[in-house]
């Protein structure tokens, strides 16, 4: 009888390991949900029981069916494994996640507002000691007029934790992680819940998809050094804040009596929302929190109203 029990558990396996090697795995999606993703690549396909997976020239793209959003993706090598005990518990741990050479177009057609009740709660869907190089993004966002185009060159990070319920701690929660927005970069490490962030040379508009406001302000570009410290499920923010004004001849001229310290803290769980709203969120209490006085704090007070109605929607 037990022997018999065994053999069905190894047949239920073997069809199971047959049914996720790669070349069967990408019929079953051409095949069975072409309506909504194609893919290609060369794979081995889900390993078991370690559930390992890897591929080579991977190519996927969904169709926006139904007005979703619209994804191209191209990788040139992606690995990663999950943990299966974890994963009979309802928890999703993916170990040792590498992505080289990626390449993707992504038009967002739905609000993100509209998207936060198909976030992951924190610690459901996790990366552990994920690494992507040479990495690059083309954002496309039509559920905003004018329409907001983006690019993000250069990816490189390294070691870093993820987490799909708050996407945002990405930034704070990484060794090493690098990227090239329009004209600006971003930088930051952590190490031992210690980190620092830079910010240089992207637009306010441009990093917060706020460009449709008709503030000047926005047009500036920032200089921004961040120091942090986590504990718990909160991080301390400090540093300064500075900005590039550009004048009626388009050159740009630093001012550095206008960079200004700030001090800040959040709780990581008021960020259960996709990464262009948890981003909007920061800067919001980032700049309700610095002084600047005179008129000049009108307009901010300004941003910081638009982008909190943005927010407040999902109540």
């Amino acid at each position: 009888m037990k022997s018999e029990i065994l053999y069905s558990l190894f047949y239920i396996y073997l069809f199971l390991q047959v049914l996720f090697l790669g070349p069967v795995l990408v019929l079953i999606i051409n095949v069975f949900f072409k309506k909504f993703l194609v893919i290609k690549m060369q794979s081995t396909g889900i390993l078991f029981p370690f559930f390992i997976f890897y591929a080579r020239d991977l190519e996927l793209k969904t169709s926006g069916f139904n007005k979703t959003d619209i994804v191209k993706l191209k990788v040139k090598r992606i690995f990663f494994w999950i943990n299966p005990v974890l994963l009979l518990i309802g928890k999703i741990r993916i170990y040792n996640f590498q992505m080289i050479n990626l390449e993707m177009k992504y038009v967002n057609r739905i609000p993100s507002i509209q998207k936060m009740k198909y976030m992951p709660s924190a610690g459901k869907i996790t990366i552990k000691s994920g690494i992507i190089k040479n990495g690059n993004i083309d954002i496309e966002d039509r559920t905003v007029f004018p329409l907001y185009k983006v690019v993000i060159e250069n990816i490189d990070i390294e070691n870093s934790q993820i987490d799909f319920g708050i996407p945002l701690r990405l930034i704070f929660d990484s060794e090493y992680a690098y990227c090239k927005i329009d004209s600006g970069d971003i930088l930051s490490s952590c190490e031992n819940g210690e980190g620092s962030l830079q910010v240089q040379g992207v637009t306010w508009g441009k990093l917060v998809n706020l460009d449709i406001l008709p503030i000047g302000f926005l047009k500036n570009t920032i200089d921004l050094d961040v120091s942090f410290v986590h504990s718990k499920n909160a991080t301390t923010f400090e540093g300064t804040l500075g900005q590039i004004n550009r004048n009626p001849m388009k050159q740009e001229i630093a001012i550095e009596a206008k960079k200004l310290d700030y001090k800040f803290q959040i709780n990581w769980s008021d960020y259960q929302m996709p990464f262009d709203l948890g981003m909007k969120k920061m800067i919001y209490q980032l700049l309700v929190g610095v002084n600047y006085g005179g008129a000049f704090t009108l307009t901010i007070n300004l941003i910081a109203e638009s982008v909190a109605k943005i927010l407040n929607k999902k109540k």
